[in-house]
């Protein structure tokens, strides 16, 4: 898990995301109000939501752009149920929250990786099936 987040606040414009992302190397930000997590935005999201759509990354505020139903794990859950949720959610990252909802860290796929390459490829595997039969 990263314990070190950055994030952005709802009305954020999406140029600052986009730089937030450049400066970390990360493809997603997180989007909190108060510590509390809102949602999480990604380069997807600002390709196909703002760019694709003719929208001003100026103009535009993360949280008009971001998932708001984020799929997240608890700090107590255990990798396989991590891994579990980002099939079930067809996602490669998952918030840490507390049950506050405050933002704690994410678990990347990659880092899942790091810890249990078997699991990780598992859940690689179905992810990309899933796209296919959606594509």
């Amino acid at each position: 898990m990263t314990n070190v987040v950055i994030s952005v606040t709802p009305v954020t414009p999406v140029i600052e995301v986009a730089y937030q992302m450049r400066e970390s190397g990360q493809n997603y930000i997180p989007v909190c109000e108060g510590g509390r997590l809102q949602g999480i935005i990604t380069e997807r999201d600002i390709v196909i939501y703002v760019v694709a759509d003719g929208k001003s990354p100026i103009m535009e505020p993360a949280g008009s752009v971001m998932h708001k139903q984020q799929p997240v794990i608890l700090p107590n859950d255990d990798v396989e149920q991590a891994a579990e949720r980002m099939v079930e959610s067809n996602v490669c990252l998952l918030p840490v929250v507390a049950q506050s909802g405050q933002l704690l860290g994410v678990l990347t796929i990659e880092e899942l990786a790091r810890g249990n390459p078997d699991l990780a490829a598992l859940v690689v595997s179905k992810i990309s099936s899933l796209y296919q039969l959606q594509g």
